[in-house]
């Protein structure tokens, strides 16, 4: 792979709602995935030298800075407040110089319409956006299927764990089917019939992605016989909604969501922000509501059964206080484009 002489590349990478699986796609067990109009837009520029700088104006904390150099990241303010924030940025350009054998430095810039810990998929479009527009101005040319598996090794490198489920999601774009059995992902995209008529509700963050992943398996080890048979539900409750989303049954697929909820429920990753966000959304008629992804806080995804039955969900929810907005989904994932 040669090196370029890009200037500038700038990737655009949506976020995505889990309709059905999280949790027990950890276990073998499928998920369905969407890939909505909310977006990470990462821009790389050539740097000389070999210093990474990255500067943040909107995502996890406003308005920081940090450069990665041979010693490390330094940051402009407390590396408690910013890690998090470019963990995911410095893991993605780890794993591109690693596959381009190059060091060149860069100056990245992020953009959001999503918060880290949403349950929306930034920490994975932040990956996947930094190695698609880092490897662009190295000339380096990566289809969607690969930039997928650099960013789930990014957030590895992070999380220590990472189904892998949402990289592709980010990256792939559509409503796919995701399946992780015996170490392998694969993923199958679904035909839909029509628009599905989507809000998300935002809650506060308790606790991070990995906590929530941590509290299943604790679960699991005093339960095991009993957290296996849910994720084997949830599997089923998955199986079930392949076959009513390709025939456009809103409201099979709203029933599915509700039971899925109350199986995430019960493994212990809801919240009550996140409760009330789910029956609120219910009571003002919204036909399906559920955690989307690791819980503990973060995102609420909800399905109506028209757009202006969506609109007027948004506005009940809206008057009481929530941050609620509806989402669409999209069929391009990551895009790169050369300035």
């Amino acid at each position: 792979m040669g090196i370029g002489e890009v200037v500038k590349a700038v990737a655009k990478v949506p976020g995505k709602v889990t309709l059905l699986g999280e949790h027990a796609v950890v276990y073998g067990q499928p998920a369905i995935v969407a890939g909505i109009d909310r977006y990470v837009v990462v821009e790389a520029s050539d740097l000389e030298g070999d210093e990474v700088d990255v500067y943040s104006e909107d995502i996890s904390v406003k308005g920081v800075n940090a450069r990665l150099g041979p010693g490390g990241a330094v940051y402009t303010c407390g590396e408690a407040i910013a890690e998090k924030a470019f963990s995911y940025v410095f893991e993605a350009i780890r794993q591109i110089r690693i596959i381009s054998e190059t060091v060149r430095g860069a100056a990245i810039r992020i953009k959001s319409d999503m918060p880290v810990g949403a349950g929306l998929g930034t920490s994975a479009a932040v990956a996947a956006g930094t190695c698609a527009a880092y490897s662009a101005i190295l000339g380096l040319q990566l289809d969607p299927a690969t930039l997928a598996e650099l960013a789930t090794k990014a957030e590895l490198g992070v999380q220590g764990s990472s189904s892998g489920m949402d990289a592709h999601a980010v990256c792939l774009g559509g409503v796919n089917v995701v399946n992780k059995a015996n170490e392998r992902l694969t993923v199958s995209r679904l035909k839909i019939r029509g628009p599905l008529p989507l809000g998300v509700v935002e809650t506060p963050r308790e606790a991070p992605t990995a906590h929530a992943v941590e509290t299943v398996a604790r679960l699991r080890s005093r339960y095991p016989d009993l957290v296996d048979r849910l994720n084997s539900d949830i599997g089923a409750i998955v199986q079930d909604g392949v076959t009513t989303i390709e025939s456009g049954n809103l409201t099979q697929l709203g029933e599915l969501m509700n039971i899925n909820h109350g199986l995430l429920s019960s493994l212990g990753v809801s919240t009550a922000a996140m409760e009330e966000a789910v029956y609120s959304a219910r009571r003002a008629g919204a036909i399906g509501s559920k955690i989307t992804g690791a819980g503990m806080g973060g995102s609420v995804v909800y399905l109506c059964d028209t757009d202006r039955k969506l609109g007027e969900v948004n506005s009940v929810l809206r008057n009481m206080g929530m941050v609620s907005s509806a989402v669409h989904t999209v069929e391009k994932g990551v895009s790169v484009t050369l300035v």
